[in-house]
């Protein structure tokens, strides 16, 4: 299951992790997903010898720069313990000065809910990275009125449909199930536009 390969051929990754907003409360919520989930994609790329770097959006920007190893790895778990949602007060950081690497993948968990993130996937995409977002494909239970929920879906394809004219694929996730199966179809996505950039083809 895990792509063995020399330092020097490793990948940049870039996880994209939107906390903007939070709807539920603890491990039960939109918030408490997107942590799951990036904690998750963060390890297999790292496992896969992928230097891995984190863009925490919230208030601000939280930019991590792209490394692999043990450290990398707790300081990554650190930071996306730590990930928090705050009220935005004045405008919002662009993303655009981050020196992200020109060959990174982008691949983002959120659950769409903000223009912010949303803009910042598209600016991303522009700037020529394959940008992959991981949407929790639910809202949490109990405290969401059915209206809400369907007001939700209906958004959320609207969102999906203008992220797909951008060249951004969507993928949904049902928090209730594994991670796993979404992990090994993005895996297998970059996998095959990696070897379509391969010198030669």
């Amino acid at each position: 299951m895990v792509a063995e390969r020399h330092v020097e051929e490793a990948a940049d990754v870039i996880v994209y992790v939107d906390a903007l907003q939070d709807i539920g409360d603890g491990n039960d919520s939109t918030l408490g997903w997107t942590v799951t989930a990036c904690m998750a994609l963060a390890h297999r790329h790292l496992r896969s010898m992928d230097r891995v770097g984190i863009v925490g959006r919230s208030t601000g920007l939280r930019w991590l720069e792209p490394s692999l190893g043990r450290r990398a790895r707790h300081t990554i778990v650190d930071t996306l313990l730590a990930t928090t949602t705050l009220p935005v007060v004045g405008l919002v950081q662009s993303i655009d000065p981050l020196p992200i690497p020109r060959n990174a993948t982008v691949l983002a968990v959120s659950p769409l809910l903000s223009t912010e993130a949303v803009d910042d996937l598209i600016r991303l995409r522009r700037r020529g990275h394959d940008v992959v977002a991981v949407r929790p494909d639910s809202l949490p239970t109990g405290e969401v009125s059915e209206t809400a929920r369907r007001i939700f879906r209906v958004e959320n394809e609207i969102t999906r449909r203008r992220l797909a004219d951008a060249g951004v694929l969507v993928v949904p996730w049902d928090p209730s199930t594994a991670l796993e199966p979404v992990i090994r179809r993005l895996s297998a996505s970059r996998g095959r536009a990696t070897a379509g950039r391969r010198p030669g083809r």
